[in-house]
């Protein structure tokens, strides 16, 4: 996945799902984004950014790895119990990070 317009690989209200062994780059504003998804599992994927500026959000290249909980009238799974593992983030604008959640790292 890359190129995107939006994120390169989303789930939304989402569970028990699996992102494993992807190639992602260069997404709109995430390159892997999970929002109100539960019992899923991130692994074994590579998520850069080249350096290209066309699909950039505010001039700023995507993050790698975003969890969020954003608000859908009335329908809401709060992300919980996801398991980001053995993935390589390369020149993302960060690594990781977290919107509207609460986090428990082991």
């Amino acid at each position: 996945m890359h190129h995107a317009d939006g994120e390169s690989i989303g789930l939304f209200l989402s569970r028990d799902c699996l992102i494993e062994g992807n190639r992602v780059s260069d997404g709109f504003s995430v390159n892997i984004y999970l929002d109100n998804t539960t019992n899923t599992t991130v692994t074994r994927n590579i998520v850069f950014n080249t350096g290209k500026r066309d699909f950039n959000r505010f001039n700023q290249p995507p993050t790698g790895i975003q969890i969020a909980n954003e608000r859908y009238g009335g329908f809401a799974n709060p992300s919980s119990d996801n398991v980001i593992t053995n993935n390589i983030l390369i020149a993302n604008r960060c690594a990781f990070t977290t919107v509207r959640i609460k986090m428990v790292v082991v």
